[in-house]
């Protein structure tokens, strides 16, 4: 990114400027410690003075002998094993110094306070459910939000997914799609409304088995500098104790197995510091297995396909719509064609739900949509006709 926009210039004045404070506190530093040493010297040294003068005086007057004096002043010349620990103090000043500037730093993170946490009496999910294990139903009951506290994101969206049920959220930029499916797993906390799974009120579950029953294929992907399949990261961090064979599962339903077997190392093969290595649709296609390898009852999707390829796109659409199965899945759409499948589609618009249909007997949620004339019709001709023009275009070059 430097190189890109010829930053160059900027970033070694911005380096001499963090260099430059640097310094000037190891001078300071430097500074104390060359003072401190000569000044207990001179403290000792002017202490014995102070002692030779008052007790020659002493002595003259009678008030103690001279071999008293004497033995006073030799032990005061055998002072080394005094002075050592407060020259100590000095040269471990600058250590001290160190530690300090660093200890604010970690403290200033230890010491944040977060802000979703457990409501008290919080019992696990699946606990509180009727059933043994989390089933997935899903429900917004007039959910407001704001990252402000003012200006509204979401204003007053409800709606009900089901288990085995895939919805997709469409709209244009800005319209609440990714925030709606954030609320969630409580990355932020509602407003007003609520969010129920299985008919509990989100906020009064545990974080922890909240988020172990909700798994997130966002588009923006994070890989750990370590190897492709190695335990506690990358494929298997969400999971550490699933088996080879699981992991290699999870990376055949995302299409990477084969690529990763023709690796010299296969799944040992580093990725780089954030998958450095690997192409936008590869680090896309392994987050999506670490996902999937965590089984979660809920899934959500943010155009996990968007950076690979169209024959790719279609073998992991294949792939999905069993991995879909039984759960309940949010998927983020801006390629409508993607969202023919869904069984309920949201258009959203200004933090509101300005269109939905559902999947009949006879029609698709996308046909219904296209046959009412909304919102929904009007991005889709739009997107049509821009990806026509975009292969005119190529054809022409």
């Amino acid at each position: 990114m430097v190189k890109l926009f010829g930053r160059e210039a900027f970033e070694e004045q911005r380096a001499d400027r963090e260099s430059a404070t640097v310094r000037e506190s190891n001078i300071e530093a430097a500074r104390i410690s060359a003072v401190w040493m000569p000044y207990a010297n001179v403290l000792m040294g002017f202490g014995t003075g102070l002692v030779l003068w008052f007790g020659g005086l002493a002595v003259i007057q009678g008030a103690v002998t001279l071999g008293m004096l004497i033995g006073f002043t030799t032990y005061v010349a055998m002072r080394s094993n005094l002075l050592r620990p407060i020259r100590q103090t000095g040269m471990m000043l600058n250590s001290v110094v160190r530690s300090v500037a660093a200890a604010e730093r970690v403290f200033e993170v230890l010491d944040i306070e977060p802000e979703i946490r457990d409501a008290p009496g919080a019992l696990p999910l699946r606990k509180r459910s009727l059933l043994r294990n989390v089933r997935g139903h899903v429900r917004y009951e007039g959910v407001r939000f704001a990252y402000d506290g003012q200006n509204e994101v979401l204003k007053g969206v409800s709606l009900g997914a089901e288990p085995g049920e895939m919805t997709a959220l469409v709209g244009p930029s800005g319209s609440g799609k990714t925030t709606l499916v954030h609320l969630l797993p409580r990355f932020y906390d509602v407003k007003a409304g609520q969010i129920t799974i299985d008919g509990q009120d989100i906020r009064k579950v545990t974080v922890k088995s909240l988020r172990d029953a909700i798994g997130i294929a966002l588009q923006s992907v994070y890989l750990f500098d370590a190897s492709i399949g190695e335990g506690h990261h990358n494929i298997a961090y969400g999971n550490p104790n699933a088996s080879q064979e699981e992991i290699e599962q999870a990376a055949r339903t995302v299409q990477m197995h084969d690529f990763i077997a023709s690796l010299p190392l296969g799944y040992g093969t580093p990725v780089g510091e954030r998958g450095v290595r690997l192409s936008g649709g590869q680090k896309q296609r392994i987050a999506l297995a670490r996902v999937l390898l965590r089984d979660p009852r809920i899934l959500i999707l943010d155009e996990p396909t968007s950076s690979v390829d169209a024959e790719t796109e279609r073998r992991m659409q294949e792939a999905l719509s069993e991995v879909r199965k039984g759960r309940t899945t949010f998927v983020i759409a801006h390629r409508l064609w993607t969202v023919q499948a869904a069984d309920q589609i949201l258009v959203l618009g200004d933090g509101e739900i300005v269109e939905r249909a559902r999947r009949t007997a006879t029609q698709s949620a996308h046909e219904v949509l296209l046959a009412a004339g909304g919102p929904y019709r009007e991005l889709f001709e739009l997107q049509f006709r821009g990806e026509a023009l975009l292969a005119e275009v190529g054809g022409a070059l």
